[in-house]
């Protein structure tokens, strides 16, 4: 004898995706390749444009040490004060820091109080964390230890 057949539809098949449409199984797989891809490249695109955008600004800070650099070795001392003056009457956004100090550390111009301490002569770059209208904020320094006469 045969088994009966029976009209009761077949149960789903165990796993991840119960859905009996392969369309709809299609769409689901595709939809997340293409959310997954979509973030890969997106990730991409913010890494190579902060890596651009830093390299821009440690460009902007050596062009202008260089230029700092030039006429201290131009004016002296209290050229450079005038100058790194004058730099920070004309920084409307309060971006610019500019500390100059002398031999013995003391403080002779800029927008710093002090030298940070967090900073070494023997170091290129550093992160610095400052105060900024009611707000805690990291700025890209480089320091820059001169004697006339020698480059920086």
């Amino acid at each position: 004898m045969t088994a009966p057949v029976s009209s009761a539809p077949a149960s789903p098949q165990p796993g991840f995706l119960r859905l009996r449409s392969v369309s709809l199984r299609f769409a689901l797989v595709y939809g997340t390749l293409f959310v997954c891809s979509a973030a890969l490249f997106f990730s991409f695109i913010w890494w190579g444009t902060a890596g651009l955008l830093e390299h821009q600004v440690e460009q902007a800070i050596t062009l202008d040490s260089r230029s700092l650099f030039n006429i201290w070795e131009e004016s002296g001392p209290t050229g450079l004060t005038m100058v790194i003056d004058d730099r920070l009457e004309q920084d409307v956004d309060d971006n610019a820091l500019y500390l100059l100090i002398n031999k013995d550390r003391k403080w002779v111009a800029g927008n710093l109080s002090e030298w940070p301490h967090q900073i070494t002569s023997d170091q290129r770059w550093f992160n610095l964390p400052v105060q900024r209208a009611f707000a805690q904020d990291t700025a890209k320094v480089r320091p820059m230890l001169c004697r006339r006469g020698t480059a920086c």
